[in-house]
């Protein structure tokens, strides 16, 4: 009996000390020298960190650090030079500038998204480039837009035939196109359907072919909801970025990577993300 209640006592105390060490935010920018003090140990803050209770943040002259609050659901820009101490009831030592996200924005975070790009990043490259990514979309890509580009290698003076078929076998789009890319027009493809398609000499053999899938309805609705419009800060596009990934939309989210990556060049997560 008295063996049972020390091992429960032991798991309240796991239980207490991992609730401790929750993220209590996540960074979205970083702009000149910011470092943190985490146990003890002293490491520069980088983009898509979390925040976590006892860190010590130390802004330097000219700096800025941007971050999620998950308790109040706001994204908070504090500026240096400035000393700040994470914790539980919020981040201490100075005011920052704050704007409402919605919890739809700041979950993106909280459930786990860094984690899950960079085990996508060290796989990807581990593998390396396929061939067939000289192809847009590559072979197999889920896709957030009804309109997307197509692009193969080829010549670029040459006439091509597209034709884009459902699974069954239905034509959904053909065309003849001048050069080696073609633009979907509206109405031609429905969320949720899935595709293949080719591009061939006119008249010739077949020159390419891939296939792509949708994204459904309600995933649409949502990113709608979370694109950002004109003049949208840097982290409204961080996040719109982590939202296409999270409906597996990488192929349309690595552009965006390969933007922000040119705007924070110091940031190297920005690019391992962008070269996937």
């Amino acid at each position: 009996m008295l063996f049972r209640f020390f091992v429960l006592i032991g798991f309240v105390a796991l239980a207490a000390s991992a609730q401790a060490q929750e993220p209590l935010g996540m960074v979205l920018d970083v702009q000149g020298s910011v470092s943190a003090a985490d146990a003890g140990k002293a490491s520069r803050v980088e983009m898509l960190s979390y925040l976590k209770p006892g860190m010590e943040l130390d802004l330097a002259p000219g700096s800025s650090l941007t971050v999620t609050w998950y308790a109040s659901s706001k994204e908070m820009k504090f500026s240096g030079p400035a000393k700040l101490k994470v914790a539980k009831e919020g981040i201490q030592g100075a005011r920052a500038n704050e704007r409402s996200l919605g919890e739809e924005k700041v979950a993106l975070g909280k459930n786990g998204m860094p984690g899950r790009l960079a085990q996508a990043t060290i796989m990807m490259r581990s593998l390396g480039r396929a061939p067939e990514e000289a192809l847009s979309p590559p072979k197999g890509a889920k896709l957030a837009s009804l309109t997307p580009h197509l692009a193969w290698k080829g010549a670029d003076d040459r006439n091509y035939r597209v034709v884009i078929e459902d699974l069954k076998g239905g034509t959904v789009l053909e065309t003849v196109v001048r050069g080696n890319a073609a633009d979907v027009p509206p109405q031609k493809l429905a969320y949720g359907g899935a595709y293949r398609w080719r591009a061939q000499f006119e008249p010739g053999a077949t020159t390419a072919e891939g296939e792509f899938s949708l994204i459904g309805r309600a995933e649409a609705e949502r990113l709608a909801k979370l694109k950002p419009g004109d003049n949208a800060s840097f982290s409204d596009w961080v996040i719109y970025a982590m939202a296409l990934e999270d409906v597996s939309a990488t192929s349309e989210a690595r552009p965006i990577w390969k933007k922000l990556a040119a705007e924070r060049p110091e940031e190297p997560k920005l690019r391992q993300y962008a070269d996937r």
